[in-house]
């Protein structure tokens, strides 16, 4: 059996000859588009802290943002859920902890956290995240503590932004 050497494969063989059009992929095995590739931003952005406090995690004594972590984000088209999580703690039950994401780039606030109050570490998350931007922007990890009895402790040591519908 003889074949034209125009024909594609299925081994591989003979490669394409010019530019491949396509649609967007609706199935796990679909084949992608470079404009579809280019358009997905990672499913989960994830810090691990570490720093001069301690082996595992981050710790603020101020009653002021403190920014603990920047990170690319390489923004969004979805309007799915999105999660922020985190394992944070404070020094004395009689402090109040508080977390934050902010957008660097276009100067807003995508969530606050506040009413941290356990002393042991506990995964925790958060669901109301807005303004997340359609283009690239840079993000910061911020803590801070408040409370007037004791000295003040606010811990972070692990945090993750999950994007929907990836």
């Amino acid at each position: 059996m003889t074949y034209h050497n125009k024909f594609i494969l299925v081994d591989g063989s003979n490669a394409f000859e010019a530019t491949v059009s396509g649609i967007d992929p609706t199935e796990s095995d679909h084949l992608v588009t470079k404009h579809y590739v280019d358009g997905v931003s990672p499913a989960t952005y994830s810090w691990k802290f570490s720093g001069p406090s301690g082996p595992d995690y981050v710790k603020s004594t101020l009653s002021t943002w403190e920014t603990v972590a920047n990170v690319g984000f390489f923004g969004t088209d979805t309007t799915d859920v999105n999660t922020f999580d985190y394992v944070a703690w404070v020094g004395s039950e009689s402090h109040e902890g508080f977390i934050r994401v902010y957008d660097y780039t276009n100067a807003s606030v995508i969530t606050t956290i506040s009413g941290i109050n356990n002393t042991d570490k506990i995964i925790q998350s958060a669901a109301d995240l807005s303004n997340l931007p359609t283009d690239q922007a840079v993000f910061e990890v911020q803590i801070k503590i408040m409370g007037v009895i004791g000295a003040k402790a606010m811990y972070l040591s692990n945090a993750s932004l999950h994007r929907g519908g990836v």
